[in-house]
């Protein structure tokens, strides 16, 4: 986000079936403090359908789950880097992008030369005395 000139006041991590909006409440608290906003790469890391499932990720949330998931958040703005509607395929491809600029690689083996190096620093942590 630093790269796009967006300021990050902190990070918040979850892990839960993301049902429940209520974990954010704490979130939008300090985001209201600060004039602040909740930022995410797409809507289902706000909120997620009850049907989603690793099997099944095309459910959206519904205007239930939406409202709620206002009501949790203080009606703090809440803001996407997809579009509110992106189907599941597009939110799994942005995700798979974005991990790769932040590992710096495209993922796969590594190579021989970092093999090598990793080896030669499991020997050498292997023979340094605790």
């Amino acid at each position: 986000m630093s790269r796009r000139g967006i300021e990050v006041v902190d990070v918040k991590t979850h892990v839960g079936s993301g049902v429940d909006p209520f974990w954010l409440t704490s979130a939008a608290a300090e985001a209201e403090r600060l004039g602040a906003k909740l930022l995410a790469t797409d809507v289902t890391r706000f909120i997620r359908h009850p049907g989603y499932t690793n099997r099944d990720q095309t459910p959206q949330a519904r205007d239930s789950e939406l409202y709620d998931l206002k009501f949790a958040t203080l009606g703090v703005p809440l803001v996407t880097l997809l579009h509110p509607d992106a189907t599941s395929s597009e939110c799994r491809a942005f995700e798979t992008r974005i991990g790769k600029d932040v590992a710096g690689n495209s993922g796969g083996r590594p190579s021989k030369q970092q093999a090598r190096d990793r080896k030669a620093v499991y020997e050498l942590l292997k023979r340094t005395p605790a």
